[in-house]
């Protein structure tokens, strides 16, 4: 129906303007409606699917093929009152339809009306009854096309104006029996039938149309979502790299006192063994090894703060890299790693541990225990975490718990 040459809004809104140098993709917004939508008064309703608009402009346009045809068999050629009146409705339909409603909506009642008013002559100068089929037509397409109280108007109008119209017709000419009443009942149940058929496929294009609308909000929500998602990730990163920033602040100042301190330590108790060492050379050897005693400590401090120290195989890749990247370089040192990981989101506060712990692990596997081949296997349990790291090694006779 004429429904179907609105013309589509192409235009989109941004879920956000740009979001880290990308542009979100355009979401239809929400159609305006009610009163002084657009340039006119009057909103249409969306476009038809294809293959309802097609069925419905074919049958539009049969149905004026069909009168036409009537006109002719009944009138001929004769450029009479019947044949005017029908050139003059589908005159105006063709306007309103293709030129007013997609640039001048605000006439488009206007309009509507005298097509109606064209339409009730036709059947006054024809006096067949088959200009019905025209107000079956605007019917129709009023219903499919415009607001509900217009298309109810215009159905109570078309229903009583062709009643009235036949009467008054069929009164003037004499023809006013009760064949007459019966064919006006006929047809007015062909108007009701019209109505019922356009209201129940209003109903089922208004459903579509609010399913469509429903996508577009939940598209744009969850735009709106994935946009929040990365700005709380972004914050989040921003704020761990400040604590590791702040960390690794603290740990150089704690790494600066704890080695000036011992080497001034270590400084003082070497002059101070240096002069014992010609007039008491006990006490010079009693003073070393306090010197020995306090490199070991501060050295065992600088350790724990370097411990501290996020790895840098961490800084470039994932956890599970870093673990990786660590087994090809003890491989390549002739050592047998096999790693086993069933921990797919691990929390970044684990990841710096977890490392020392597998580092140092290694490390003692073969440093202590003479290891060629190393398990380690890292699972999500119940209660947490649970890293096993075994060893095809021997323990050490003179194995000390201590420190790394």
């Amino acid at each position: 129906m004429a429904n179907s040459h609105d013309e589509r809004r192409k235009c989109g809104i941004m879920g956000e303007n740009e979001w880290r140098g990308e542009q979100h993709a355009k979401i239809p917004p929400h159609p305006p409606s009610g009163p002084g939508s657009g340039r006119g008064t009057l909103r249409r309703m969306k476009t038809l699917d294809s293959g309802t608009h097609a069925f419905l402009i074919l049958a539009k346009y049969g149905g004026y093929a069909a009168v036409l045809w009537m006109t002719l068999t009944n009138h001929g050629l004769q450029m009479d009152a019947p044949l005017i009146a029908l050139a003059f409705v589908f005159a105006v339909d063709s306007v309103r339809s293709y030129y007013l409603e997609p640039r001048e909506s605000a006439w488009t009642l206007s309009t509507l009306a005298l097509q109606l008013g064209l339409v009730f002559s036709f059947l006054w100068s024809d006096g067949t009854g088959i200009g019905s089929i025209l107000l079956i037509i605007v019917i129709a397409e009023s219903q499919l096309g415009y607001p509900v109280p217009i298309g109810t108007a215009v159905f109570a109008v078309s229903l009583l104006g062709f009643w009235g119209v036949g009467a008054l017709a069929g009164w003037t000419r004499g023809t006013l029996g009760p064949d007459l009443v019966a064919t006006l009942a006929i047809n007015g149940m062909f108007f009701v039938f019209a109505f019922g058929v356009s209201f129940l496929a209003r109903r089922q294009q208004v459903e579509r149309e609010r399913a469509e609308d429903a996508l577009v909000r939940l598209e744009r929500s969850r735009r709106d979502l994935e946009i929040a998602h990365r700005g709380l990730m972004e914050s989040s990163q921003k704020r761990e790299l400040l604590a590791v920033a702040e960390e690794r602040n603290r740990l150089a100042r704690e790494i600066h006192d704890t080695l000036a301190h011992s080497l001034t330590g270590i400084v003082v108790g070497v002059e101070a063994a240096r002069r014992l060492l010609a007039v008491d050379p006990a006490g010079a050897a009693e003073a070393l090894e306090r010197i020995q005693v306090q490199a070991r400590t501060g050295l065992e401090e600088i350790r724990r703060s370097v411990k501290a120290l996020r790895p840098r195989e961490l800084e470039t890749g994932s956890f599970e890299s870093a673990v990786r990247g660590l087994a090809r370089e003890m491989g390549e040192r002739g050592l047998l790693l096999n790693l086993e990981f069933d921990v797919p989101c691990l929390p970044g506060y684990l990841e710096s541990p977890l490392y020392r712990i597998i580092q140092e692990g290694i490390t003692n596997s073969v440093r202590h225990g003479g290891a060629s081949r190393v398990d380690i296997t890292l699972v999500r349990t119940d209660p947490g975490i649970a890293l096993t790291i075994e060893d095809d090694g021997c323990v050490p006779d003179d194995w000390v718990e201590g420190y790394g």
